[in-house]
């Protein structure tokens, strides 16, 4: 499965108990439900998809403002303004960036979480940008938080997303951690979707449940495992006779 979610940068959030606070401030099962309509479920591992080979399950930092706001403390956002919104004692404020290409869904998913996360005294600015921007600030690894998917390889393939030399495109994180990189050595994917959520760099998404795709008998669309990339991409034809 694609590993919908939000990633977080952690080059330009280098504290880790900010990143802590801010997965437990998104209400990300709740965004879902209104989103989906029963249709979906949150993901509980990266690497989904792959039998065996998947980890069951991980663990998952789910809402909770108490545990948000302890984390936000740690990090050293202990003054509330007047607005809610959490400061420092020299009054920086908790206020943070949220990347993505919008459409309807994503925004109205979006705008869930950012409510939630200003219950929790954290301010989430949203940035809606083209899709050529998108990637342009991810090259530059510029961004704070993004809303991230990409087609998740065949195969499992770890380093395509955590190896220090990834593409930022397929590595949003910006991670430098030596217990990820000698995780990714073992190939131990159980052991890489441990330090996903110890590290907090991303919170996962969902899944679809069923698929519906309907098409007329002479259409043909050309085998391949990622349906609707071919049919984004106009990869089908039509044929003679149904």
């Amino acid at each position: 499965m694609p590993p919908y979610g939000i990633a977080l940068n952690a080059r330009t959030l280098p504290n880790r108990d900010l990143r802590r606070g801010l997965l437990q401030a998104m209400d990300m099962d709740k965004a879902v439900e209104l989103m989906m309509r029963g249709e979906g479920q949150r993901l509980t591992t990266f690497h989904t998809g792959y039998g065996k080979a998947s980890p069951k399950e991980t663990p998952q930092y789910r809402f909770n403002p108490t545990t948000a706001r302890e984390c936000f403390a740690a990090a050293g956002y202990t003054e509330s303004g007047s607005d809610g919104i959490l400061r420092k004692a020299d009054g920086t404020r908790l206020s943070v960036r949220l990347l993505y290409s919008p459409n309807e869904k994503i925004s109205a998913l979006l705008a869930n979480l950012i409510r939630s996360a200003a219950t929790c005294g954290a301010e989430i600015v949203p940035e809606p940008v083209p899709w050529q921007v998108c990637q342009r600030r991810l090259q530059e690894r510029s961004h704070q938080l993004v809303f991230w998917a990409v087609p998740a390889p065949d195969r499992p393939n770890p380093d395509l997303f955590f190896a220090p030399d990834a593409a930022p495109d397929f590595s949003p994180f910006s991670l430098d951690s030596p217990e990820m990189n000698a995780a990714l050595q073992q190939g131990n994917l159980a052991k890489i979707d441990q330090l996903v959520y110890e590290l907090a760099v991303w919170l996962p998404g969902w899944k679809e449940n069923r698929v519906y795709l309907a098409h007329q008998p002479r259409i043909r669309i050309i085998p391949s495992p990622w349906c609707f990339d071919a049919l984004d991409a106009h990869l089908f034809w039509v044929a003679d006779k149904p």
